[in-house]
């Protein structure tokens, strides 16, 4: 299956990756499936704000550079 390059996202890629996401399906997965790169499914869930949010610790590094 040949990929597709700057092809606009519909919304039912978007309603599908947000299936897929919350049902923990690897992005590899998703991007076989949809025809598109990892590198655009990864970054297409970023936009949609639908990614893995981890939040860093508070380490003194942090409090050391970024204190307010």
């Amino acid at each position: 299956m040949a990929k597709r390059v700057y092809k606009a996202w519909t919304e039912y890629e978007d309603k599908t990756l947000r299936d897929w996401k919350r049902k923990k399906v690897r992005v590899r997965h998703m991007a076989e499936v949809l025809g598109r790169s990892e590198v655009s499914v990864r970054n297409r869930i970023a936009a949609l704000g639908i990614g893995n949010k981890r939040k860093r610790k508070n380490s003194w590094l942090d409090r050391l550079f970024f204190w307010r």
